[in-house]
């Protein structure tokens, strides 16, 4: 029975189950929800309107296409005199290059978003889907639905001609009276009465924008103070400005939203026909596809009776990580079991779900915890209807990895609301160890920043300076030090960060210095990696040997391995090219063999192919070997992701690269990020991100970014991490700091799903420790602790009980 304590006949017949279970003929289907959603769409192409042999994108492939899109799209802006033209030059003067280019990329990323809108509304052309989004966020706005591009045009060419709020005859009264009042009076209406009167467009608005907003860009204040004498006369004057604010940020955000769609829509209609093209789906397309093709196409009646015939028990694992779309899929599986038909052969179909909401870190792939009480809500009652049996609420509080005093500590720091709220909807959290034995919190003070004065040598290494974060780093590799003396494993340390950084590469470099193996980094960007920087050196060299400075990053690269004064002897005094002196006549070995080299290598990048370069260099020629004696045993995994990368491109069908110049280019543009594996390095301590340390455990763990509360949400919201109705636009833009109140509303409630987010993802680094956690912190100045941060979270609880 769920719920109860198992005897020896329950346990018995599991272990029967389990036996069971691993003879089943061909096994069990044991898949990820992309897996599966490939696989049904290949088996229904037809119904789900998709290419019968469509091909799945890496993330790679799909960043590369939106890239080309972009491109494609803002090419066309830059030269086009409708409304993509004027849009993209509104967005131009408005935002930077970067922030432009990332949004739309973001956009893209959210775009199945907008299309359920676009599909659920019947529109097709991008012109209808335009006006779709604009209206929808002109009502969220408070402005007229109906207001098209020419009307929105007109109220911000000259605003205070249309403002409800502020007409010509109740500024003119204002101004009449503020003549015989207070200076500041006559400061805070003029420019209003100006912007009536003045005899120019630009005149009027720019005063305008005076009367309302200081300088940076703020609200003026609307205090009795501001307007001592017309507010005495007329009251309504405050209430009037305060309107007209609003009412002017809500235009500028109207504006910005409508030019940021109006480009964003070509761009997302271009990367929908490049994958048509190729006949190509992304993951989030699987997702999407599949959602439709189970809840809103035509044939979903069809496609369902079909798999019930399939399928009589579904398992989710890991329920609180999983997505709206992908909690619609599977209740489309699992709605028929509830209705009666679904059994069959003596079967009874069977639904099991098994998550902790305490453990949804997720949210940026669209986890939301309250999706999961919401299906279990509505699948009890589903049950409940067809009288079959339904168990909810199922609690497993038996731990078998932590100790009873660190599991103490967990329940301890979440007995107090201020961080429970959003981490579990229960009035606490109770533990009950499994094991017997004993362990420790540790609760170290805060390092904090110390004020000195610059150092006179300026050629002093930064790690000179008292940084807090460099020291923190030494104490802990110190303890590390420590732990391992007294016969704990390198594997059985793990560090724990919020963020990848400056903190981990100190930690790293300090535990390094003291011999101690260390697994390196869970996660690297491909081309940030020095390794892979040599060898993107290598190859500009040898494309280009009139690039002085990849020649010299070359040369003192592992690959040739030249000291610095080698390097500047051969370079001081040269007339001309470096490549020229490297290959003048020298009495020096290490140089003449650099030049060999390099000229080797320059003769094979003319005819080689990519893979085939750079196998020779890391391979014949001894390139891997001389990279891990300098770098260390974690350069392999960046250089052999690196090989294979060029051979998949060169296999890639009708994409094979033919030169290395190519190649690098395809580096350049793509950020890539490896994923390493560390369960596999149990020998070593390993520094990881929490949301990396998900499913893993060590025996001593360390707390290290626990004084920095989560950043201020910007930039894309979709409505599937927030609540929605029909009236609210599929996707919002946040910009600058001074928001009107819809976004001022939306983003405190993002903020507020941002912190609870935040304390559980502090659970999850506190349940990774078996016998010991050790809680440290650090902050750049000689400041106080941020209130709800993780360090305050757990020295306010366990504090006044520390020993």
């Amino acid at each position: 029975e769920l719920g109860s304590r198992a005897g020896v006949r329950e346990r018995a017949a599991a272990r029967r189950l389990f036996a069971r279970a691993l003879e089943t003929p061909g096994g069990l289907k044991i898949q990820t929800i992309h897996a599966f959603c490939e696989s049904l769409l290949h088996q229904f192409p037809f119904e789900a309107n998709v290419a019968a042999s469509f091909q799945v994108l890496d993330d790679r492939d799909a960043n590369s296409l939106m890239q080309a899109a972009r491109d494609t799209v803002i090419a066309q802006a830059a030269t086009d005199d409708g409304p993509l033209g004027t849009a993209f030059d509104h967005l131009v003067a408005e935002m930077a290059d970067a922030s432009l280019a990332d949004t739309l990329d973001r956009l893209l990323k959210a775009r199945h978003t907008l299309i359920r809108a676009f599909d659920a509304a019947g529109t097709v052309t991008v012109p209808d889907r335009h006006r779709l989004l604009i209206a929808r966020h002109a009502a969220l706005m408070g402005l007229d639905p109906a207001m098209d591009d020419q009307s929105l045009r007109d109220a911000l060419g000259d605003p205070m001609w249309h403002s409800p709020h502020l007409p010509r005859a109740a500024v003119e009264a204002y101004w009449e009276r503020a003549k015989d009042g207070t200076a500041t009076d006559r400061k805070r209406i003029e420019p209003l009465w100006l912007a009536h009167t003045a005899e120019t467009p630009q005149m009027r608005r720019a005063a305008y924008q005076d009367g309302l907003f200081t300088a940076s860009g703020g609200p003026r204040a609307t205090g009795p103070k501001s307007l001592p004498r017309v507010a005495e006369t007329f009251p309504e004057v405050l209430d009037a400005i305060a309107a007209e604010q609003e009412r002017a940020l809500a235009l500028r955000a109207h504006q910005d939203y409508a030019a940021l769609m109006q480009v964003a829509l070509w761009v997302l209609d271009r990367f929908e026909a490049l994958k048509a093209r190729r006949g190509a789906l992304d993951f989030d397309d699987l997702i999407a596809r599949t959602a439709a093709l189970l809840t809103r196409s035509d044939a979903q009646a069809w496609v369902r009776y079909k798999l019930d015939q399939k399928i009589d028990h579904v398992l989710v694992d890991e329920a609180q990580d999983t997505s709206a779309q992908q909690w619609a899929i599977i209740r489309a599986l699992a709605d028929d079991f509830f209705d009666g038909e679904a059994a069959r052969d003596g079967v009874r179909p069977t639904f099991f779900a098994v998550g902790d909401e305490k453990q949804s870190i997720y949210s940026f792939q669209g986890a939301d915890p309250r999706q999961f009480d919401a299906t279990r809500r509505a699948l009890e009652t589903k049950a409940v209807n067809a009288n079959t049996r339904f168990e909810a609420g199922v609690q497993l509080s038996l731990s078998f990895r932590s100790t009873r005093d660190v599991l103490s500590a967990v329940d301890t720091v979440f007995s107090r609301s201020a961080a429970l709220q959003g981490v579990s909807l229960d009035t606490g959290l109770v533990h009950e160890p499994f094991r017997a034995g004993r362990g420790q919190v540790e609760i170290w003070p805060v390092i904090k920043g110390i004020k000195t004065e610059e150092p006179a040598d300026w050629t002093a290494p930064v790690d000179s300076l008292p940084a807090p974060h460099v020291r923190l780093a030494e104490a802990i590799a110190a303890r590390v030090e420590g732990l391992l003396a007294a016969d704990q494993a390198p594997g059985d340390v793990l560090i724990l960060l919020r963020t990848r950084g400056a903190m981990a590469d100190a930690i790293n470099r300090a535990l390094k210095a003291r011999g101690v193996a260390v697994a390196g980094a869970d996660r690297l960007t491909l081309t940030d990696h020095i390794a892979v920087e040599d060898m993107m050196a290598l190859m500009q060299a040898v494309l280009l040997p009139e690039d002085d400075l990849s020649l010299a990053t070359l040369l003192t690269s592992p690959l040739i391995g030249l000291t610095d004064a080698e390097l500047e002897a051969l370079c001081a005094g040269r007339p001309g090219f470096l490549i020229d002196r490297l290959n003048a006549p020298t009495d020096t070995p290490a140089i003449r063999q650099a030049a060999l080299n390099v000229r080797s290598w320059r003769a094979m990048a003319d005819y080689a192919s990519p893979f085939t370069f750079l196998a020779t260099v890391l391979g014949r020629d001894g390139g891997m070997k001389r990279m891990l004696a300098r770098l260390g045993e974690d350069a392999r995994d960046p250089l052999d992701e690196l090989l294979r990368l060029a051979l998949a491109e060169e296999t890639r069908p009708g994409g094979g690269l033919a030169s290395l110049e190519v190649f690098l280019d395809t580096l350049r543009r793509l950020s890539l990020e490896i994923k390493r594996d560390m369960e596999a390095r149990a020998d070593k301590v390993r520094i990881m991100t929490v949301h990396g340390s998900k499913g893993l455990e060590a025996k001593t763990v360390f707390l290290v970014d626990t004084c920095r509360l989560p950043k201020a949400p910007t930039g894309i919201l979709a409505p599937d991490v927030r609540p929605t109705d029909e009236a609210v636009p599929p996707l919002i833009l946040l910009r600058g700091s001074t928001l009107a109140a819809p976004y001022r509303a939306i983003k405190q409630a993002e903020a507020d799903r941002q912190m609870e987010e935040y304390r559980r993802l502090l659970y999850v680094a506190m349940t990774r420790a078996r016998d010991q956690l050790i809680v440290t912190g650090h902050m750049p100045g000689d400041k106080h602790v941020p209130e709800g941060c993780w360090y305050d979270l757990i020295d306010t609880a366990l504090g006044p009980d520390a020993r």
